[in-house]
């Protein structure tokens, strides 16, 4: 088979499509911005407080996000000093850096503890801390 002339398609039966002025009540005419709500003021702020007030939610959550990640780190730094002060303890010793390690982490913990076990067991820790560097200074002050 030959083909001796190609022809460009042109699709037949199709109407072609008029561009007619969209209608200022149309569904497209509100879309492009040509119906009665594109130039109210009350629409352009309502629209302007809710951009506003998403990106504020947005920035709560990312806020929270990186509070809650600075608690967790906080949290595993503690219970490594704090297992470091049951090696130290099964080994016969107890170092007054670790504790004041301890001391340094617990001061900069953030207040308002949610949950009542948990500040509860903190404030524990805090004063078992504070108990064992008093018997510390007080054992180094009574060897000079």
């Amino acid at each position: 088979m030959k083909i001796e002339r190609a022809t460009p398609y042109s699709p037949t039966g199709r109407p072609t499509a008029t561009h007619r002025p969209p209608d200022s009540t149309s569904f497209a005419g509100l879309i492009r911005g040509s119906g009665p709500a594109a130039g109210s003021p009350r629409a352009a702020g309502a629209a302007a407080v809710a951009a506003s007030a998403g990106l504020m939610a947005l920035q709560e959550v990312e806020e929270l996000g990186a509070r809650r990640r600075r608690a967790v780190a906080r949290a595993h730094a503690l219970l490594d000093e704090l297992e470091e002060v049951r090696n130290a303890l099964l080994l016969g010793g107890l170092p007054a850096a670790t504790l004041h390690r301890i001391r340094r982490l617990l001061a900069d913990r953030p207040d308002g503890l949610e949950d009542p076990a948990l500040q509860a067991l903190v404030r524990d820790v805090e004063l078992r801390t504070e108990v064992e560097l008093a018997k510390l200074e007080r054992a180094a002050a009574g060897q000079r």
